[in-house]
């Protein structure tokens, strides 16, 4: 039975979502994976680079449910996390001096309010493959190293922040192949669930320049959990220092990290775009 569906559609940094309240159980189980490609069709759908399902959990304020143009369901989405939030502040479930706890695929995060920004907590981040979808054998990490990839070998970093990262730092980001390397990686086995990909570029100390590739997107205007990556990434090979500024095509998000602690903080601005409302 079909029922009509309030959204808002919503972007962090130009990385834009259809943000829905599903704490109803019938919105919550309508087929969103074969609803997300039409839905984020720029052509004939509202279009987006994803659905964000705002749910009932058992153990935080709210669940967060996040599905791809085209279907896939990643662990984690920081931009999504901090529209999640806004859409949250907007509808008045939470007041701005709270502190939102988020139920998500890689663990329980939170998020604040800090002016216009939102401040989220986004938990440890990972270097150790045993527990990261990549497939090179005889290798614990990959920090600065050699890995070919489409018959060129590229210095790799790999941080998973919940959802699998490979960074590669170079000196111009515009002149590199991302979208031929982005959909190489996503069908390789050495990543056999797929990997965003970032391509950096060090401006100083505390930024960096930063382009993505998204798995199940492509190429994007900003990725949170890609910002994280990316700085955590300048530290590691000693690049640059935290607290860092990454550039992304969207515009700028702060990352500090607490490497005694290993926890990963970012901050940036999350918009409403419009109101609407489907029939599904």
């Amino acid at each position: 039975m079909s029922s009509l569906i309030p959204f808002t559609k919503m972007h962090g940094l130009g990385n834009d979502f259809i943000v829905i309240n599903a704490m109803d159980t019938e919105i919550e189980t309508k087929p969103w994976a074969q609803l997300a490609p039409k839905l984020c069709d720029r052509h004939r759908g509202i279009g987006a680079d994803g659905i964000i399902l705002g749910h009932s959990s058992s153990q935080s304020d709210v669940a967060m449910t996040i599905y791809n143009a085209d279907g896939s369901s990643p662990e984690m989405c920081g931009n999504g996390l901090r529209c999640l939030a806004q859409f949250w502040l907007d509808q008045q479930f939470v007041s701005k001096t709270d502190t939102l706890s988020v139920e998500t695929k890689s663990g329980q995060l939170s998020a604040s309010f800090v002016d216009q920004l939102v401040k989220v907590f986004m938990g440890p981040a990972i270097t150790d493959l045993s527990k990261y979808p990549i497939q090179l054998p005889g290798h614990h990490q990959l920090i600065d190293t050699q890995v070919n990839l489409n018959n060129r070998s590229y210095a790799v970093t790999a941080v998973s922040m919940g959802n699998p990262h490979a960074i590669i730092f170079t000196d111009n980001i515009e002149t590199f192949p991302l979208h031929d390397l982005g959909a190489w990686v996503n069908s390789s086995d050495i990543f056999p669930e797929g990997v965003n990909l970032e391509i950096a570029s060090v401006v100083d100390s505390s930024t960096i320049q930063c382009r993505v590739w998204e798995r199940g997107v492509g190429e994007t205007n900003a990725c949170g959990t890609g910002a994280c990556a990316t700085a955590i990434a300048g530290c590691l090979t000693q690049r640059t220092e935290c607290p860092t500024t990454v550039h992304l095509p969207g515009g700028p998000l702060t990352i500090e990290w607490d490497q005694s602690k290993n926890n990963v903080w970012m901050t940036g601005p999350a918009e409403s775009v419009f109101n609407g409302s489907i029939l599904v």
